[in-house]
């Protein structure tokens, strides 16, 4: 699972369908894990947010971490429950990615004919470059679109 689409994906839903959180004060953070506290809170469970450090706020999947070592005077972790049905979605959205991912962003759209060759800023077959949701967005949007939230 790509953590970093999956993240992204995530912030598009305006969703981290977070479960359950924990306020953490004075926490020191390891490169190799995390503080004992945390290790416990999170364990058994796949995914958590972190949120009020400098180097390692985000998405991170349980027992796959690398994070940086910091110390932090409050962090807030959220457990996480993302549906299975979601997790196979961006699944598809990362094999979508590898094969459609640069000609959908790129907001050029070019034909040739014979002799003739041209390129027009504007419309693709994903959609119209001027629209706010493009590439993966866009081809992706129906089967994304239960799950958003309008505030999180």
């Amino acid at each position: 699972m790509n953590v970093v689409l999956l993240e992204e994906v995530l912030d598009h839903l305006n969703n981290w369908f977070v479960r359950d959180s924990s306020v953490f004060s004075n926490v020191q953070i390891a490169s190799d894990g995390l503080p004992q506290e945390i290790g416990e809170y999170v364990s058994g469970k796949k995914y958590y947010e972190m949120r009020g450090t400098y180097n390692n706020d985000g998405l991170h999947k349980v027992d796959e971490d690398e994070l940086e070592e910091e110390d932090a005077e409050r962090v807030v972790v959220s457990l996480l429950s993302i549906p299975k049905p979601l997790l196979q979605i961006v699944d598809e959205i990362d094999e979508w990615n590898k094969k459609y991912g640069a000609v959908a962003e790129n907001p050029f759209f070019s034909e040739e004919f014979s002799d003739y060759k041209y390129t027009i800023r504007g419309y693709s077959s994903y959609g119209a470059a001027s629209s706010t949701a493009s590439g993966w967005r866009l081809a992706f949007a129906n089967r994304l679109n239960p799950w958003r939230r309008m505030y999180r």
